[in-house]
């Protein structure tokens, strides 16, 4: 049973040894900013503009929920235009975290193996990245991976819900500014008091999860190949066998000719 340190030292040599994989972090962050902007940039934007959202003011309005119920009436098409380019964008980004989180996942756990039970591993020893192995374990794992993601956060997004409709309902029930302005504060403070330790949680219950669906592939691997293995020597051992059998077909049997008959030509 290794100590916090020791767990800590370890993290850190395996990843100074593998530090591609804090190049590929980087590259995958820049490129989930780029499709983000160029979403917005080229699908939301110009509809948007175009159906005349820019000049939707709520200072305004008399009434800020009869102005929002009338903006969704009117533009609701635009309005589930808008949350299907959200959910699509959304989709794509967390099946390229969950590819590229998949192979870092690949990269780790050889990495570990690598090293053993050694108690204080060189840090080359924990040298194990490739591009091969990186592009296999994101191969491998992505997609159980990616449900890892949208269940964990679906589970918290809806505990996140709980405060912020409560708090949105007492906003509701109060007809004066001042009140609902001071509920609204209270409750996004109290939102975000939930938030960080749920979130938290969420972060460490998924990567335990990915590193779980990580090494139930490769054991499955593992399984299939020795499977593989097992099959071919018993194929190899019934061929020679069958080769060492001598042909006792080619001459007649030593009884049939003791009793003077010959086989049937």
């Amino acid at each position: 049973m290794r100590n916090t340190t020791d767990v800590l030292r370890r993290g850190l040599d395996s990843t100074l040894a593998n530090w591609q994989l804090i190049a590929i972090r980087i590259a995958a962050s820049i490129l989930f900013v780029i499709i983000i902007v160029a979403s917005i940039v080229a699908a939301i934007v110009p509809i948007a503009v175009a159906a005349g959202l820019s000049h939707f003011d709520l200072r305004n309005a008399d009434n800020a929920v009869q102005a929002i119920s009338a903006m969704a009436i009117e533009h609701w098409p635009l309005i589930l235009y808008i949350l299907v380019v959200i959910t699509v964008v959304l989709g794509v980004l967390i099946a390229m975290y969950s590819f590229v989180e998949a192979g870092n996942t690949r990269v780790f756990v050889d990495a570990e193996r690598a090293a053993g039970r050694t108690a204080v591993p060189q840090r080359a020893t924990f040298r194990t990245f490739s591009m091969d192995r990186w592009l296999q374990g994101g191969r491998s794992s992505w997609w159980s991976v990616f449900w890892i993601y949208n269940v964990a956060w679906s589970i918290a997004g809806l505990i996140m819900l709980v405060p912020l409709l409560v708090t949105l309902a007492g906003m509701l029930a109060i007809d004066e500014p001042g009140g609902r302005v001071a509920i609204g504060c209270a409750g996004l403070i109290f939102t975000f008091l939930v938030i960080i330790p749920l979130a938290l949680l969420v972060a460490v219950w998924t990567e335990k999860a990915i590193a779980v669906a990580n090494l139930t592939a490769l054991s499955m691997k593992a399984s299939r190949a020795t499977c593989s293995r097992g099959a071919a020597g018993r194929a190899r051992r019934s061929g020679a066998t069958a080769a060492s059998q001598p042909a006792t077909l080619a001459a007649p049997p030593v009884n049939s000719i003791a009793l003077g008959t010959a086989p049937a030509r």
